[in-house]
């Protein structure tokens, strides 16, 4: 079944989509019988079973009352939690693996309740994608999903990524939900190191008196891929006696909307000398 723009539903969705609507339509409790649904979608009941399991779970935001005796009736009920005590029933659900579908089910939940915004479940989408786990054998997609070892070993991002292309071109984008500021981050290096303050025991007071927490700030820094010395297939990075290197980062700030021109607010440029 397709939607109005094309987009291919599988039967989960379409139960799923159903449900929510006569869960608007009730005010927010209802109750169902799984053999009249399995009927109305023509599917066998283990199908109504995993609707409920992946979409309507306390950490998506529901409490469901199942009786299978007495003519198999489900009460639904949509309940309001905090935002932390939302993402912490998230984050302990998952378990050591996670599909693409329940995935998609939880960012699109964490959106609705607006514990998360639009932009952010965007992320959330794009991280947990197909194209974004390609180059990972299918069978470990799930895993990855669920989990990232380099993530959980250093509580955060202190990774280095391998940009596309080369040349000078855009790196990578960052845009706060809260300032609507946008910044664009443009260089000619091969690599950018993605670090997130990850390990500060104690706040740390920085510009007017502010104090910064762990994961309080975002780093980007350009450079070259690390141990490259060691790597001949990575872009060399050896300057020799009497040969000069230089290298260009711009930073560029943006105003939302983002069709406003571009301010450039900072500029490094390292001239590296051998000696």
């Amino acid at each position: 079944m397709q939607t109005k723009g094309g987009e291919d539903l599988g039967i989960s969705d379409i139960i799923a989509g159903f449900i929510q609507q006569e869960l608007d339509q009730a005010g927010g409790a209802l109750e169902l019988q799984r053999a009249d649904l399995a009927q109305r979608f023509n599917c066998v009941p283990s199908q109504i079973n995993y609707v409920m399991s992946t979409r309507f779970s306390p950490e998506h935001g529901y409490i469901v009352e199942s009786r299978r005796g007495g003519g198999g009736y489900i009460r639904i009920t949509r309940v309001q939690v905090d935002r932390q005590t939302l993402l912490m029933h998230v984050i302990n659900s998952i378990g050591d693996r996670l599909d693409a579908a329940s995935a998609r089910a939880i960012a699109q939940n964490l959106v609705q309740s607006e514990a998360v915004s639009h932009e952010l479940g965007q992320a959330l989408l794009s991280a947990t994608g197909a194209r974004a786990l390609q180059a990972a054998p299918p069978e470990n997609r799930d895993a990855l999903r669920a989990d990232a070892p380099q993530l959980r070993q250093q509580a955060g991002f202190d990774h280095n990524y391998c940009l596309d292309g080369s040349g000078f071109r855009r790196a990578a984008v960052l845009h706060g939900c809260r300032s609507h500021v946008t910044m664009e981050v443009w260089t000619d290096q091969p690599g950018m190191q993605l670090f997130t303050l990850n390990h500060v025991p104690s706040p740390i007071e920085g510009k007017n008196g502010k104090h910064y927490r762990a994961h309080g700030a975002v780093c980007l820094e350009t450079q070259q891929y690390p141990n490259a010395v060691n790597e001949p297939a990575f872009p060399s990075c050896v300057i020799r006696a009497g040969e000069t290197a230089s290298t260009v980062t711009e930073l560029r700030k943006l105003e939302t909307p983002p069709s406003r021109a571009m301010d450039l607010v900072v500029m490094w440029e390292l001239v590296l000398g051998a000696a």
